[in-house]
């Protein structure tokens, strides 16, 4: 099943797709719009995909746990190949109504990978992640929107940072270059890769973030702030 941002759709926040078995299944989040853009090798990666620094995550998951993923990612599928004598649990999912966004604006979700445990999260994003984690965070999003925030103290006194450039192998990123979204802990156990940027006019889309309690994923955004 692929899914993507589309333009207009103010559900339309999540962009990703994923690949399955019978028995477990790879679920890709990136921050690239329009990608996949279609599923013909020719056409699979937009050319506007490699102007600026995007991010992306693979996770696997056993397969029982995509269709209650679904029904939190509320993505708007635009294209799927699902066999006949596949779960029709899964052909359900791509069918169904999702839920009402309305639901969403404070949930949260904890998922099983199968290599370790995922957070799963809706609303305010980074204010949310940051009193999850009850750490301040760092936080790289898309620069160019309007209506950005700015630093943020959380009603648990944790703070919510702006990263203002990256430096990878002497390059600088700046957030008006830079489409990826992420934030790290400062405790520097926590890595969350997200799909929102952080401006008000997305606080009441879905979207949501995977976030992995690891000190050396970790260590790897930290070491460019």
């Amino acid at each position: 099943m692929i899914w993507r941002q589309v333009a207009g759709d103010p559900e339309a926040l999540w962009s990703g797709f994923v690949m399955m078995d019978k028995t477990s299944g790879i679920w890709l989040l990136h921050s690239t719009p329009t990608f996949p853009y279609k599923r013909e090798s020719n056409s699979f990666f937009p050319a506007s995909g490699k102007t600026n620094g995007q991010t992306f995550i693979c996770v696997t998951f056993p397969y029982d746990r995509f269709k209650d993923m679904y029904q939190y990612i509320k993505a708007p599928i635009f294209e799927h190949h699902i066999p006949n004598d596949f779960h029709q649990s899964l052909q359900d999912a791509a069918n169904e109504n999702r839920l009402n966004p309305n639901e969403l604006k404070e949930l949260s979700y904890q998922l099983k990978s199968i290599g370790g445990q995922v957070e799963f999260k809706h609303g305010d994003l980074y204010v949310t992640i940051a009193d999850t984690i009850k750490s301040n965070v760092h936080v790289q999003t898309w620069g160019r929107q309007s209506g950005r925030s700015g630093n943020y103290e959380s009603a648990n006194r944790y703070h919510v940072l702006n990263v203002e450039c990256i430096s990878i192998d002497s390059r600088l990123w700046k957030p008006s270059h830079d489409h990826s979204k992420w934030c790290v802990s400062n405790s520097g156990d926590w890595t969350c890769i997200a799909d929102s940027n952080r401006a008000e006019s997305q606080f009441n889309r879905p979207g949501g973030a995977l976030c992995i309690n690891n000190k050396g994923a970790a260590s790897l955004p930290v070491e460019g702030i």
